[in-house]
């Protein structure tokens, strides 16, 4: 059954990279875009929670700014046709008995080619990034670190580190369910940082309130997370 496959994996997963194997990268581009919630297929974390109205407003403004027509699915409707979806699909002999397969049948409970050529579904999820030089480096985009704390010990330019941060994973489907395209957009630091005195080399992590409270950093993420199926070299402000 693929109901507590899916549902085990997502509970068990801090990023989505051993949920999926690698999309493509680039794909015909669509003009009708069907857009759903940002994690409406998947749990948002508690903190993430207030950004992902704002992150669909971002990516719908993206889209008219790229030419593109697009439609926002009501997220309850979308959530009960999702778990249809998933239900069909572990009793199907037509479609693969995993999250693909209930893709399939799910664009097509959504309308198919008659309402859209692509379906987006986007995530906030948290990834991994690399500091050095208080620069924080993931996904097409780079953050300077912040600090916090008076006590706090300055953090030395050699100083390298993994830090937790916030990327938008963007899947873009096909009418018919298949996979078209995929890939990550950086957004911010969730945290900010310190040296503590009495902890040799030893990183803390306060989390910020907001969390995602840059608005310029939450425009960028889209870009970076559509291209290059949709090139953000193409357009100017927006």
């Amino acid at each position: 059954m693929i109901t507590l496959t899916v549902i085990s994996s997502l509970c068990g997963c801090s990023t989505l990279d051993s949920l999926y194997a690698p999309g493509p990268r680039s794909a015909p581009q669509a003009t009708r875009f069907a857009i759903l919630l940002p994690n409406s297929l998947l749990p948002v974390p508690p903190e993430l929670s207030g950004a992902t109205d704002g992150v669909l407003g971002l990516i719908t403004r993206y889209l008219a700014a790229q030419g593109r027509k697009r439609g926002v699915i009501d997220p309850l409707e979308a959530q009960r046709l999702w778990l249809a979806s998933i239900a069909e699909a572990d009793e199907s002999d037509t479609v693969s008995h995993d999250f693909h397969g209930a893709m399939k049948i799910f664009a097509h409970k959504l309308g198919g080619p008659a309402a859209f050529d692509a379906l987006v579904v986007p995530s906030l999820v948290y990834r991994e990034g690399r500091l050095r030089n208080r620069i924080v480096k993931w996904d097409g985009v780079v953050r300077r670190l912040p600090s916090v704390g008076e006590d706090s010990k300055p953090i030395s330019p050699s100083f390298e580190a993994s830090v937790p941060v916030v990327s938008l994973h963007v899947m873009v489907f096909s009418a018919s369910g298949e996979l078209t395209f995929e890939n990550y957009g950086g957004i911010d630091l969730a945290h900010s940082f310190r040296l503590d005195p009495g902890d040799e080399g030893q990183l803390r992590a306060e989390l910020r309130d907001p969390v995602l409270g840059e608005r310029r950093f939450l425009r960028e993420g889209v870009e970076a997370a559509f291209d290059p199926y949709l090139p953000r070299d193409r357009i100017g402000e927006w």
